[in-house]
């Protein structure tokens, strides 16, 4: 999932936490915050540890070992 779309995510948690704040429901509020920041956390992780490492650059070596 392209970091992107986890931050867009991430702002609609946000988003549904302040409306949740601002009809006095703290408790949704601190859920859809909590679940929101773990969720692109969690999103963030995933992208990092499927994203393929570089390959090393050939050797150098002249004698071609």
């Amino acid at each position: 999932m392209p970091i992107a779309v986890t931050l867009a995510l991430l702002v609609f948690w946000l988003v549904l936490a302040y409306r949740q704040f601002q009809r006095g429901d703290m408790v949704m509020a601190g859920i859809f915050l909590f679940v929101g920041i773990a969720l692109t956390i969690y999103r963030i992780r995933q992208a990092q540890s499927r994203s393929p490492n570089p390959p090393d650059p050939p050797s150098q070596d002249p004698i071609g070992k």
